[in-house]
């Protein structure tokens, strides 16, 4: 099952390889886990306020709230965070200007579900913000 709310074309145009330096990877990456950490204590508002404002004007934040309240409150407590992919384009929506976007994708664990999370960025003023968040699950019937 795939659960999404962002910009609707992030899904549709897959991010271009874009050479990225340790220190930005470690930036990026600190921002999507205090994002994901937002998201598993359920503090989608906050979530949202700290968004970037394409997202903001996409997704009014009383919808964000109730939609990852509906959507993400009911997997729970996730267990651990075990991989974390990172990649960077300079376009990843025909409807933003070029500029310097992330994807991280996090596979995590949570009962008897397999999660991956996929946190969208975009460097704002010099800040990554949030422009995009889904999760996909996967439930195991045997193991």
């Amino acid at each position: 099952m795939r659960v999404l709310i962002f910009l609707p074309m992030l899904l549709a145009i897959l991010p271009a390889a874009v050479p990225h330096s340790e220190a930005e990877k470690a930036e990026v990456l600190e921002t999507a886990r205090s994002i994901t950490g937002l998201m598993e204590r359920g503090e989608y508002g906050k979530a949202w306020d700290g968004a970037g404002e394409a997202m903001q004007r996409m997704t009014p934040r009383s919808a964000f709230v109730t939609f990852m309240t509906a959507s993400r409150s009911p997997l729970g407590q996730l267990g651990s965070r075990d991989t974390y992919r990172i990649s960077f384009t300079r376009q990843i929506d025909p409807a933003l200007p070029e500029g310097d976007y992330a994807t991280v994708e996090i596979d995590s664990a949570v009962e008897k579900k397999t999660v991956t999370e996929r946190v969208v960025l975009g460097r704002v003023t010099g800040e990554w913000k949030l422009l995009g968040y889904f999760f996909d699950f996967k439930i195991k019937v045997f193991g």
